[in-house]
């Protein structure tokens, strides 16, 4: 008996924002190393008895073996975790935590109009970083839906976990177009069932995002209930207490998501003329039935923007865009029966690894974007967040240093494609403009110090300078007389008396004078 073939794979990924909350008091008072412990939110999440942390091991594993050696040295540390049981989490860069799933566990889409899609859990997996930020995948598996319109349908529906608009208090509408009617299944002992009626409930600003069920079970939470402050992770303020964590939303309603799909068919039409297909931007950009797009041109420059072309001709694709990375080839029996790189694996792996620390590094320069605003308000509100400004321009310069790396691997095209990432998610413009925002707050505190040490020399320069015009000879013998051992010469003293005070009162009127031009 053959086995079933593989379709597509689909991984939902979702960024988002972690803080410790070490006191009762607001956590944003805090320095930005206080709230981003990685040892912090290992014990926390550990507590979850959800997923494990899981070290990479190579042993007799050829597929990880050449993962591993794909990456520069340097960059491996970003992407694997290789701790040991009883290490310090603090001395990692990242920690990954993985649970895979059995034979039964599934990831089910219902649709209103769209038909259902059960998909393969193969695995669920965090990766935690130092920044602050973390990244929660769902890898799933398609061995039932074939048809190119099926595999638009998982990842626009797969990746919603809000409505994006409501009309009428009806959900009705958005789920007819874009929002899934039951996004359901089951990993381990974890269950989930996510309707998405919780936002016909009144909204309030601080839970205009309310965490779907398939994220909220990953981080503890055990049957349908609300989001509490009973629990190791919260996802709204107000909640927050001492020891949990929050964890907060990077980006909008959708998750970013890795696809490749295996189509002998569209893979022959897409050799001929991908940069006109509709198909291949709805596939690129996350669309479903139609393109999002209704001039040629634009759509033609981004085709060409988002798409790596080095295989074109032979029918393999790559697309990326800030919300997602595509690839489609021929079928997984067509690769192995031509002896050609079963790309479906790859995408599994290195370049799965490629798309993950890519989007950590964008949800990390979001998070010191945020880091900075904080920071603004409070100088707004005359506060002095000198040493807060300090400590975050400690952390950003680590994060160049461990994260934002401008090459990761040895390979032309790894290189090519990851040059590919960081333009089409401008990271390097936004880290450029991010490090003239943290250097100007670093130069604010260096100004501050500065201005502290001048106020200091201010006061001691005039008299200096007068010590210097009379000469150091203060206590010349002339203007003493001892005749006697104990006879004192109250003359003497008088003059050198009236000299120190006379040089005090200076002292403090000229740094009075100074210190206003200064400031």
């Amino acid at each position: 008996m053959s086995p079933t073939p593989l379709f597509s794979n689909h991984s939902f990924m979702f960024p988002f924002r972690w803080d410790y909350v070490s006191s009762k008091a607001d956590k944003e008072i805090f320095a930005f190393s206080s709230r981003t412990n990685l040892a912090d939110f290992d014990r926390v999440f550990t507590s979850c008895n959800t997923l494990k942390r899981t070290p990479f091991h190579i042993g007799k594993n050829n597929s990880k073996y050449n993962e591993y050696t794909y990456f520069h040295d340097f960059a491996r540390k970003a992407i694997y975790f290789t701790g040991r049981e009883n290490e310090d989490m603090s001395d990692h860069d990242m920690i990954y935590y993985e649970l895979d799933g059995g034979k039964d566990d599934y990831f089910e889409i219902i649709t209103l109009v769209d038909g259902n899609f059960k998909l393969k859990i193969e695995n669920v997996c965090i990766h935690a970083y130092s920044t602050g930020v973390g990244v929660l995948t769902y890898n799933l598996s398609n061995y039932e839906y074939q048809n190119p319109s099926e595999i638009l349908k998982i990842n626009e529906f797969g990746r919603r976990i809000y409505p994006q608009f409501i009309t009428d208090n009806s959900l009705e509408k958005v789920k007819k177009s874009m929002l899934a009617q039951n996004i359901q299944g089951q990993l381990g002992k974890i269950k989930f069932n996510e309707n998405f009626e919780q936002y016909l409930s009144n909204i309030d600003t601080g839970s205009s995002f309310l965490p779907p069920d398939h994220i909220k079970k990953i981080f503890g939470y055990l049957g349908q209930e609300h989001e509490s402050s009973e629990r190791s992770f919260v996802f709204r303020r107000e909640h927050e207490r001492k020891g949990n964590i929050r964890i907060s939303k990077i980006t909008d309603d959708r998750m970013f998501f890795v696809c490749w799909y295996g189509n002998d068919t569209q893979s022959r039409i897409l050799a001929k003329n991908y940069e006109k297909s509709d198909w291949w931007y709805a596939y690129i950009f996350g669309d479903k039935a139609w393109k999002n797009i209704a001039n040629t041109k634009m759509q033609n420059k981004s085709i060409e923007a988002s798409t790596y072309q080095r295989w074109s001709n032979y029918g393999t694709l790559f697309g990326m865009t800030r919300d997602s990375f595509v690839a489609v080839t021929s079928s997984r029996e067509n690769l192995i029966k031509n002896n050609v790189p079963d790309i479906s694996i790859h995408m599994q792996t290195m370049y799965y690894q490629m798309a993950v620390i890519s989007l950590a590094q964008r949800a990390s320069v979001l998070r010191f974007s945020y880091e900075v605003n904080l920071i603004t308000n409070a100088l707004e509100k005359g506060e002095n967040p000198s040493k807060k400004i300090q400590d975050l321009y400690k952390n950003y310069i680590q994060f160049i240093n461990k994260l934002n790396f401008r090459e990761i691997t040895s390979q032309l095209q790894g290189i090519e494609m990851y040059e590919q990432f960081h333009k089409v998610m401008n990271l390097d413009a936004e880290i450029k403009a991010l490090d003239e925002e943290i250097s100007e707050l670093h130069s604010y505190v260096s100004m501050v110090e500065s201005s502290s040490l001048s106020k200091i020399a201010l006061w001691f320069l005039p008299l200096g300078a007068i010590a210097g015009l009379l000469g150091t000879n203060l206590l010349d013998t002339e203007n003493f007389d001892f005749p006697k051992m104990n006879e004192i010469n109250i003359k003497g003293l008088s003059w050198l008396f009236g000299i120190i005070i006379f040089s005090f009162g200076t002292s403090w009127f000229l740094s009075k004078r100074l210190n206003k031009k200064i400031k």
